[in-house]
């Protein structure tokens, strides 16, 4: 999402900007959502935790973003929870504040539109994904949609990305690498056959 400089001035005059070191917790599953949250810089993930204490990734917000608007303007508890995947940068607004000097600029209105369509849009892709497709298939889509940066990622960050526990994980890229698809440098996967995932892709989808 981007955002102009005098936006950005505006939301730093009103709001508070704050600092958080990776692994911080903005706010909890249940915890009332009572100020508007824009990310400026860093990744958040926002996850669910079931009865049997397992924990269901939703989202990898990326600044700038919008973090959980939609419980702030409903007056609801958060449904979730927000952890930085990285140091972070966040500017925390109270609602009566940004109501206040904010709601009437159309272009702060656009730019909510925007941000929650990109969410709904990531909501239906998640959900098509972990319905539709198992462990493997959302490995081999996660494989091709990173392929130029995949080394990037440790087994553990695509374990979260694809909702699954790292030890499942495992036991599927050893499967890649025993059928010559992948292989692995210091535990960082390289592709070694992208036709064979993009052919293996698209009969799935077929």
């Amino acid at each position: 999402m981007e955002l102009k400089s005098e936006l950005l001035e505006l939301f730093e005059k009103i709001g508070t900007h704050k600092s958080f070191k990776k692994d911080s917790i903005l706010f909890f599953e249940g915890q009332k959502a009572v100020e508007m949250i824009l990310l400026l810089k860093g990744c958040v993930r926002l996850y669910k935790t079931d009865s049997l204490g397992r924990v269901i990734n939703i989202h990898f917000l990326r600044a700038t973003n919008f973090i959980a608007e939609m419980p702030v303007f409903e007056g609801l508890d958060y449904p979730a929870s927000a952890v930085c995947e990285s140091d972070c940068e966040v500017i925390f607004i109270g609602f009566e504040s940004f109501k206040k000097h904010c709601l009437q600029d159309e272009r702060i209105g656009l730019l909510l539109m925007r941000s929650l369509m990109a969410k709904i849009r990531y909501l239906e892709k998640m959900i098509n994904e972990n319905f539709q497709y198992d462990v493997r298939m959302r490995l081999v889509g996660f494989l091709l949609q990173n392929s130029a940066n995949i080394q990037q990622f440790s087994q553990k960050d695509i374990a979260k990305m694809i909702n699954t526990t790292p030890e499942t994980l495992s036991r599927m890229i050893k499967k890649l690498k025993d059928e010559g698809l992948i292989m692995t440098i210091k535990g960082r996967i390289q592709i070694l056959d992208m036709m064979a995932l993009k052919k293996e892709q698209e009969e799935k989808i077929a």
